[in-house]
């Protein structure tokens, strides 16, 4: 995963674009591991859970971070919780996906919209 976070350069450019770009490299490998996060929940604790996203939840911050101080992000709301909105909804694609309510295809895109919907100061 980190290699794919790497690829993405989420410190290079503009924020939004960097952060569509973390997404769309990224989901290809979420979407072939999902499943492991649901086995992990059936055996670790959901801070134990947590503990392993430790580094690409890194990245998803410092970008959050670089976009709120470029008025790119919303200010409103603690980076903590935008940082878990992203993770969650990832989450919550990847069981969509797995469960064929979602054309895989599609779902690196209506993520990007989704999220940055949530990031953007805007909501748009």
């Amino acid at each position: 995963m980190t290699k794919n976070i790497e690829a993405a350069a989420p410190q290079e450019g503009p924020p939004t674009e960097a952060f569509a770009r973390l997404v769309r490299t990224s989901w290809p490998m979420l979407s072939r591991f999902g499943s492991l996060h649901v086995a992990a929940l059936r055996v670790l604790s959901a801070d134990e859970v947590r503990r392993h996203h430790h580094e690409p939840m890194a990245h998803v911050e410092r970008l959050v971070l670089r976009g709120r101080d470029q008025g790119a992000f919303r200010t409103d709301l603690p980076v903590e919780w935008l940082v878990t909105a992203v993770f969650s909804m990832l989450h919550a694609a990847t069981d969509e996906a797995a469960a064929g309510r979602m054309a895989g295809e599609n779902v690196g895109e209506i993520l990007v919209k989704t999220l940055l919907a949530i990031l953007r100061p805007d909501g748009a």
